[in-house]
């Protein structure tokens, strides 16, 4: 008897560490917004890795978690990096461009062109939603990258 107790008792508390170890380092989000649709769904599951960036590099394509700018709504946010530092991003027709070269993800549907050159400290987001915000965003801003949708 007293060993089901231990084992039980020892079952709880290797949950329990793993449960505060993802609270930590890898927390989940559930999706309220469309802005990443059609890539991500109101209702999915993040998983996002918090200390990713203090390890390796930001790089463009990458979708991360932010906590936007005065520029934004307020609330974390879910986008993709679209341009980092010194990358020059221009909007023309809705079609990105990031140093002359067209990016994959799709279009935005705006009227006005846009040129900018992304300064240091800086990210240029947007979501994978045609008609979301885009624009700069503070590399301080970026709580993690996302690594797993469920």
């Amino acid at each position: 008897m007293k060993k089901i107790f231990r084992y039980i008792g020892f079952t709880v508390l290797v949950l329990l560490a793993l449960r505060i170890f993802s609270i930590i380092f890898f927390p989940w989000y559930i999706v309220v917004s469309k802005s990443m649709e059609p890539t991500i769904q109101v209702g999915n599951h993040l998983f996002v890795s918090r200390y990713h960036y203090s390890f390796f590099d930001i790089h463009r394509g990458d979708v991360v978690f932010f906590s936007p700018n005065e520029t934004f709504a307020k609330g974390d946010w879910v986008h993709r990096v679209i341009a980092i530092e010194g990358d020059t991003v221009e909007i023309s027709k809705g079609v990105v461009k990031v140093n002359n070269l067209p990016v994959e993800f799709p279009t935005i549907d705006q009227d006005e062109d846009v040129q900018i050159e992304v300064p240091l400290g800086m990210v240029y987001q947007k979501g994978d939603n045609p008609r979301t915000i885009h624009g700069l965003e503070n590399i301080s801003s970026i709580i993690g990258k996302v690594i797993l949708k469920l």
